[in-house]
């Protein structure tokens, strides 16, 4: 798939991935979680992939480009429309956050997004060599 800037985005890649979705329209609980994230993002940019996926029906490459700018977001951001990500993830609600070990498995995830300290709690299991099995909801 392609993120909004036109760079090719894959997954699963091998490490850890933080996926978010989200709306760059009018969703001030996904600021908070991009946020969030970008709390994060420095201190595990390496070992980690993280993506934020916007579910909203109508916004454009535009608007999520200038949303992620506004809150820090220095990662891929994806628009679902025309991929099967909702389909693969069974995102099916905003501000949900998901963090998968390298094996693809899901270590933790949250309806309303985890907070710096349950992702950073999060990643570091995923980043176990068992791969964190056994995902724990926030």
């Amino acid at each position: 798939m392609r993120d909004v800037q036109g760079q090719t985005v894959a997954m699963p890649v091998g490490k850890p991935v933080v996926l978010l979705s989200g709306a760059a329209s009018g969703c001030a609980s996904c600021a908070v979680s991009e946020q969030q994230m970008a709390q994060v993002y420095p201190q595990f940019k390496h070992q980690a992939e993280f993506v934020t996926v916007d579910v909203t029906p109508g916004d454009t490459r535009a608007a999520v480009l200038s949303f992620a700018q506004q809150l820090g977001a220095s990662w891929p951001a994806v628009l679902a429309q025309g991929t099967n990500l909702l389909t693969l993830y069974h995102i099916s609600a905003l501000d949900t956050m998901y963090v998968l070990n390298a094996q693809g498995q899901l270590v933790a995830h949250s309806d309303t997004g985890l907070s710096p300290a349950q992702l950073r709690a999060a990643l570091q299991r995923a980043l176990q060599p068992s791969g964190g099995s056994g995902a724990v909801s926030a």
